[in-house]
């Protein structure tokens, strides 16, 4: 046996490319089939048989296998499929460890495989390997192949995820235009490649589901099968239970535990029922002999040769032209499934090449020529960010060195400016690497109203604008749970039945609106329907008979508004699987405040309601207010400064049980002051004399009373520690261009400080 493999790159970058090849092979993929024989042919020129004979008679047998599937001489084509996608995962072995993996499960599969299938040879390929307990095998085949190379696991798992999310979206628009051929095939196509690249993982199940159902939308992109409320119904079941098999791989992946087995045999028996009720319409086509003679590739001659031995067999099944003209060496293979190609797409004319819908062809051209793209670590980007952040602080506090600030020299003040400006936009890219584009998240709300819409019986239209607004990735997952419950609410709450818009004088159809987009420095994502609009009367009593509101309290309409954050709130008359038990909106306004954001209610009585989530652009970086109290420096987060005053002697007021207030435009604020919440010393102790800032949080407004603004910077956000992590009023702490820390200012704490 040999264990030592060519140092050659040229044959693994020919290997990976074969393996590409074989994850997108599909039963009856002539075309594929005809590529992989030309790129086996390529590796079979690199190999030399004398230094790795177990590998070369190996791509032997592949070739073997891809001609009598072209042939059609196999019993069953998915297994012959398979056994070359285990050859050539045993050929990358052996490549990337130098040594042929002859008693690994791999090697095992494969021999059984290609027994099963009635083809021999493997006996020379390699020492035979000891005896294997055929079912423990089995138990373990799953897990063996997952962990041989987790990496390219993990990787499959993200993108057929990213995949199913598509399909989701798909469906939606398939479903209101089922005749859609771009959207069909738009649907079949993150199933073939799901399928595909399970298959080269050994992933059975994930690998026979998607088969199925990518069986199924094929009779669908032929015309033989109509896309109805069935149809949509069992591939959204599909992609469900595809998620659930996703998530075990996910699990026995850090686990290292075998897969779960999961019954398909429900979907299966849909999918089968729904192929069995369809009308097959067989399409005229061109015979083979007479392709491959008009193409040049055999005389007439030949041909009628050909068809004589045919005739003279006595009975069917007679031997396939094309086998014939291959034994009698009139032709070789790959020529023959070339010009099977052919026949296949006078069969299925239209469906080489998907129509674009009207307005979509800019995006189809723009899709086709996407930028390449590198996958960096995680941990690797955030660890540049944060250099990056200490670069920025670094070339402040060499600005701001006294010894440099008292010398007058020109060519170093425009070197320092041109450092600042490398290090601004050097900031600016890392920062951006950290960006992924919104839409994702904003895609899969589109299943979930769809459901939502069923479930509650009413029609609603979704629109999603502003997909390529980006977002920190870090935020992405934390903003999926808060949009779920807006959706819910929206769809729930918000919009009325058919009958009762009607009655209003309404479409019947309710409109929902996801619109992403960035706004002063902010990504603010907006939930707009054109429903019922909060009834604030309704909110109003609710709260007063919870003790929330005091008899003959005077609210404003945003101060009503936000009652409906408050923890366990709800005006929904009865309890639905939906919605209505009042847990949610005040975990929405908790999560989005951790992020640094803010929640804003906007909102129309009989007209509809508008949520709006202002977030910042990342979390590592907050555009804020530098302001002086005594010998501190604080910062300010921007969005939550309304205005800036220094109030008149006749505006300021102290009121007995409520403390000190200010007037601002007939509106009285209560006011507090930071010197003394945080024990500064030499802060300004008069409001007249000194800067109100008039923040806001959860609908309601505080005064806070400051010696000066310093200025307004984006400040690279540190974690305090420990220690201080548990700081009423503090978020985290930066350091300042002099070298001095500044305390990072967190208005819920303040407010709740204000109020012990």
């Amino acid at each position: 046996m040999t264990d030592q493999a060519p140092d050659n790159r040229n044959l693994i970058e020919n290997l990976e490319g074969l393996a590409l090849k074989v994850v997108m092979l599909e039963e009856g993929d002539l075309p594929g089939l005809g590529s992989f024989l030309n790129h086996l042919e390529t590796v079979q020129k690199i190999l030399d048989a004398e230094t790795a004979p177990e590998a070369a008679l190996l791509v032997q047998r592949l070739e073997e296998v891809g001609n009598k599937l072209i042939l059609q001489e196999l019993a069953s084509a998915a297994q012959g499929q398979e056994l070359l996608s285990h050859g050539v995962s045993l050929l990358l072995t052996w490549t990337r460890e130098n040594k042929f993996p002859a008693a690994g499960e791999a090697w095992t599969a494969y021999c059984r495989l290609s027994q099963e299938l009635g083809l021999g040879g493997t006996e020379g390929a390699a020492e035979s390997p000891p005896p294997v307990d055929e079912e423990a095998a089995a138990a373990s085949d799953a897990e063996t192949i997952i962990f041989e190379d987790p990496e390219l696991t993990n990787n499959f798992i993200t993108e057929a995820r990213e995949h199913l999310e598509g399909i989701e979206s798909g469906l939606v628009h398939l479903e209101q235009a089922p005749s859609d051929l771009a959207a069909i095939n738009a649907v079949f196509r993150p199933f073939h490649t799901i399928k595909g690249v399970a298959g080269f993982l050994n992933l059975a199940q994930i690998q026979e589901l998607s088969h199925e159902v990518e069986s199924l939308l094929d009779e669908a992109r032929a015309g033989r099968l109509q896309i109805n409320a069935a149809t949509i119904d069992l591939t959204l079941t599909a992609v469900d239970r595809l998620k659930e098999m996703l998530d075990d791989l996910q699990e026995a992946l850090a686990d290292k535990r075998p897969l779960r087995i999961f019954n398909l045999q429900d979907v299966m028996d849909m999918v089968h029922a729904l192929q069995s009720g369809s009308e097959i319409k067989e399409t005229p086509k061109r015979q083979l002999g007479e392709i491959l003679v008009s193409k040049g590739e055999i005389s007439d001659s030949d041909l009628q040769g050909a068809l004589k031995q045919q005739k003279v067999e006595s009975r069917p099944p007679t031997t396939p032209i094309g086998e014939i003209l291959v034994k009698e060496g009139k032709v070789t293979p790959g020529k023959v499934a070339r010009a099977l190609v052919d026949q296949l797409t006078e069969e299925k004319p239209g469906t080489e090449a998907a129509a674009i819908p009207a307005g979509m062809e800019g995006k189809a051209a723009a899709d086709a020529q996407v930028a390449p793209t590198v996958k960096i670590d995680l941990a690797k980007v955030d660890n540049l960010v944060n250099l990056m952040g200490e670069l920025v602080i670094a070339q402040s506090q060499v600005r701001q060195n006294p010894k440099l600030m008292g010398i007058s020299d020109q060519k170093l003040e425009r070197d320092l400016a041109q450092m600042s400006r490398i290090t601004t936009e050097l900031q600016m890219i890392s920062m951006s690497m950290r960006m992924v584009p919104i839409g994702q998240t904003l895609r899969k709300m589109v299943r979930l109203v769809r459901d939502l819409a069923r479930k509650s019986k009413k029609q609603v239209e979704l629109h999603i604008e502003g997909e390529e607004t980006e977002i920190d990735r870090n935020m992405v997952e934390a903003i999926y749970d808060p949009l779920v419950h807006l959706v819910r609410n929206a769809v729930d709450h918000g919009l009325e039945p058919p009958k009762e818009r009607e009655a209003q004088g309404k479409p019947p159809e309710g409109h929902l609106w996801l619109r992403a987009y960035h706004k002063g420095g902010n990504v603010v994502i907006d939930i707009e329907e054109d429903g019922r609009g909060l009834d604030r009367d309704r909110i109003l009593a609710k709260a007063t008979e919870r003790g929330l509101v005091q008899p003959g309290e005077q609210l404003t309409t945003t101060q009503i508004d936000h009652l409906i954050f408050e923890p366990g709130f709800s005006t929904a008359e009865k309890v639905t699987d939906i919605s209505g038990r009042g847990v949610g909106m005040d975990v929405v306004r908790l999560t989005i405040e951790k992020l640094q954001g803010k929640v804003e209610i906007h909102s129309r009585p009989k007209e509809g309601s508008t949520f709006s989530i202002r977030l910042p652009l990342t979390l590592a970086i907050i555009d804020g207010l530098l302001v002086k109290v005594g010998k501190e420096r604080y910062i300010l987060p921007a969005v939550s400064v309304r205005e800036t005053l220094r109030p008149a002697p006749e505006d300021y007021f102290t009121v007995q049980g409520q403390g000190e207030i200010i007037r601002v435009r007939n509106q009285i604020i209560p006011l507090l002051r930071l010197h003394r919440l945080f024990r500064t010393e030499n802060g300004e102790t008069h409001p007249t004399k000194g800067l109100v800032m008039v923040v806001e949080y959860d609908g309601k407004q505080r005064g806070l009373l400051v010696d000066d603004i310093l200025g307004k910077q984006e400040v690279v956000i540190k974690s305090l520690g420990e220690a201080f992590q548990n700081i009423k009023g503090l978020a985290g702490g930066t350091i300042l261009g002099d070298g001095r820390v500044g305390l990072i200012l967190d208005l819920s704490g303040l407010f709740a400080l204000s109020q012990t």
